[in-house]
C-alpha cells in the first residue's frame, strides 16, 4: 500500500506525534493541584488520541527506518502542522465546558491561531485577559511555547534509538553545531542546558519578588523567548528588579547555545568570547538601546531596554503598549525583530549568523572594489576566530542569500494580503511591525492581533507563525513534494 519510503516517514510521524501526550503529564499534575476537573476530559482526548496515533505508527512501521535527506526538510514540516492540530483540543475541548475566560476558543480558527503561537515559540495571542484562563490553560500555552521554542526535535531524540535518524532529521529542523559530529550527545547536551536554565529562570523570577506560579510560567516563555504571559499587561506591573531580571532571561535564551556549550562544558571561555554571533548580537543590541533611548524618552529607560531585547530576541513579553511609541521607534523595533538573535538559540528571525556572513561578503566585495587587482578570494575572513576558506564562505553566503530572498517573498507577501483584509485603520507600518512579528516568531503586537480578527487575516498569521518557526525551506520543500514536478 506504501511505498518504503512513505513507511519510513509515517514512523518518523509516529514519534513526533507522541509529543503532545508527553506534555500531557505535567498538565494534569496542574489540574490536580487546582482542582480543576472539568478540563480532565479535554486533556485526556489529546492524550490517549495522540499517544494512540503516534504509538501505533510508529510500531506498525518500526522496521522502517531509511528515511531520505530531502524528505526530513517534509516530515519537519508536516510534524510542527499535524502537532498543532492536536494542539487544539485543550482550548476547544475546555471552551466547551463554558468556562467564561477562553470563550474566544469556541472559534476553531482561535484555538488553531492560539495553537500555533505555542508551538512555534510565538506569544502572539487571541486572548485578552490571559489572567482569567484557567491554570491548565495557561500552563499548556507556557509548556507548548518552551517546547516548541527549542525545537520539538530535541524531545523526539528520546523516542529514536538509531544515530542515522537523528542526523537527517536534526540537519533538517536547524542548522545546530554539532559536538565531535556526534548529533544525539549535542542534543543531550543542549537539551540538559535548556532545562537548567528553565530552572534557574524560575528562580530568579521568584527571587526578583514574582508570585510562584507567574514565575513558573514567565520562566518558561521568558528563557524559550516566546511570549505568552499569565497576566493581563504582561510584565507592565511589575517592579524594577523584576523585569531586570525578565531582561536578562531574554537575552540569554537568545544566545547560541554553543557559547554556554563552550564555557559549561569545555571552559573555554576566551573561545566563547570570539563566537562572531555572541559580537554581532551584543553590538546589535546595545545599538538598538541607543537609538531607542534617543527617540523614545530616556527617561523610561527600562522599558526602551526591555523592548529593545524582546524585540531582536523575539521574545514578545513587554512592559508597555508599541501603538504609543513615536514611529522611528516602532520601526526599530520591527528591524530589530527581522535581524532576530542567534542562530543555534531559541530566537527567530533572519539570525545573526547569517548577518554576520553577508557583512563579512559586502566587505569583500567592497575591498576587491577598491583593489582592483586583487582577487575577492584573497580577503582574509574569519568565523569564530578561524580563518575561513573561500569556498566556505561562499556556500555560508549563497546559503544566507537564498534564505532572505525567501524571507522577503513571504514577508511582503504576508504584508500584501494583510493590507486586503484589514481595515484602513492600520497604516503600512502597522502591517509591517505584525508581519514582522509572525515570521519571525516574536509575539509583539500593535493591536492586530484580535479575536475579532477575520478567518483570513487569522490564517495569514497562522501561516506566517509557521513558516517563520521553519525558516521557510521545509516549507518549500514540502509544497514542492506535494505540487511540484518530481526532478529526473
Amino acid at each position: 500500500m506504501f511505498s518504503q519510503h512513505y513507511k519510513a516517514l509515517l514512523r518518523h510521524l509516529g514519534s513526533f506525534l507522541r509529543i503532545p501526550a508527553l506534555l500531557c503529564l505535567p498538565t494534569f499534575v496542574v489540574i490536580i493541584v487546582f482542582r480543576e476537573w472539568f478540563a480532565v476530559p479535554a486533556f485526556a482526548v489529546l492524550l490517549v488520541l495522540t499517544f494512540g496515533i503516534g504509538q501505533f505508527l510508529f510500531v506498525r512501521f518500526r522496521h522502517h527506518t531509511h528515511l531520505p535527506a530531502s524528505s526530513a526538510f517534509g516530515l519537519i514540516a508536516l510534524t510542527w502542522l499535524l502537532v498543532t492540530v492536536a494542539g487544539i483540543i485543550p482550548y476547544y475541548g475546555v471552551a466547551l465546558t463554558g468556562h467564561s475566560g477562553c470563550r474566544e476558543f469556541l472559534d476553531l480558527n482561535s484555538a488553531f491561531f492560539e495553537s500555533m503561537s505555542g508551538f512555534t515559540g510565538t506569544g502572539l495571542t487571541m486572548v485578552k485577559k490571559p489572567a482569567n484562563l484557567p491554570h491548565c490553560l495557561q500552563w499548556w500555552r507556557s509548556v507548548t511555547e518552551w517546547s516548541g521554542s527549542l525545537g520539538m526535535i530535541f524531545i523526539a531524540v528520546a523516542f529514536l534509538r538509531k544515530k542515522k535518524e537523528i542526523d537527517k532529521i536534526y540537519t533538517a529542523e536547524t542548522n545546530s553545531f554539532d559536538i565531535d559530529g556526534d548529533y544525539p550527545k549535542t542534543i543531550g547536551k543542549i537539551w540538559w542546558m535548556y532545562v537548567l536554565f528553565t530552572a534557574l529562570s524560575i528562580l530568579a523570577f521568584a527571587g526578583a519578588g514574582m508570585p510562584v506560579w507567574e514565575a513558573f510560567n514567565h520562566g518558561l516563555t521568558a528563557i524559550s523567548t516566546g511570549g505568552f504571559s499569565v497576566r493581563n499587561d504582561s510584565f507592565t506591573s511589575y517592579p524594577l528588579p523584576v523585569l531586570v531580571t525578565g531582561n536578562i532571561i531574554i537575552v540569554i535564551g537568545a544566545i547560541s547555545f554553543k557559547v554556554y556549550y563552550l564555557m559549561l562544558f569545555k571552559w573555554q571561555f576566551r573561545k566563547a568570547w570570539r563566537q562572531t554571533q555572541l559580537r554581532y548580537f551584543g553590538t546589535l543590541l546595545l545599538g538598538l538601546i541607543s537609538l531607542l533611548l534617543m527617540f523614545n524618552r530616556p527617561e523610561n529607560w527600562i522599558h526602551n531596554t526591555f523592548q529593545a531585547a524582546s524585540a531582536i530576541g523575539t521574545c514578545g513579553l513587554n512592559t508597555v503598549p508599541v501603538q504609543g511609541w513615536p514611529l522611528p521607534a516602532v520601526l526599530l523595533l520591527t528591524i530589530a525583530m527581522n535581524l532576530g538573535g542567534n542562530a543555534d538559540s531559541t530566537a527567530g528571525g533572519l539570525k545573526t549568523a547569517r548577518l554576520a556572513w553577508l557583512l563579512k561578503h559586502l566587505r569583500a566585495q567592497i575591498w576587491q572594489t577598491l583593489a582592483p587587482n586583487e582577487k575577492s578570494s584573497d580577503y582574509p575572513v574569519q568565523f569564530d576566530g578561524r580563518a575561513v576558506d573561500h569556498n566556505e564562505k561562499n556556500e555560508e553566503v549563497l546559503q544566507a542569500l537564498n534564505f532572505l530572498l525567501l524571507w522577503l517573498v513571504a514577508g511582503l507577501a504576508g504584508c500584501l494580503v494583510l493590507s486586503l483584509l484589514l481595515p484602513d485603520q492600520f497604516s503600512l507600518s502597522d502591517i509591517l511591525f505584525e508581519v514582522s512579528s509572525a515570521l519571525n516568531n516574536v509575539g509583539l503586537s500593535i493591536g492586530i492581533t484580535d479575536h475579532a480578527l477575520r478567518p483570513a487575516a487569522k490564517w495569514t498569521l497562522i501561516v506566517l507563525m509557521w513558516i517563520g518557526r521553519l525558516e521557510i525551506y521545509a516549507v518549500v520543500v514540502l509544497l514542492y513534494g506535494v505540487f511540484g514536478r518530481k526532478p529526473r
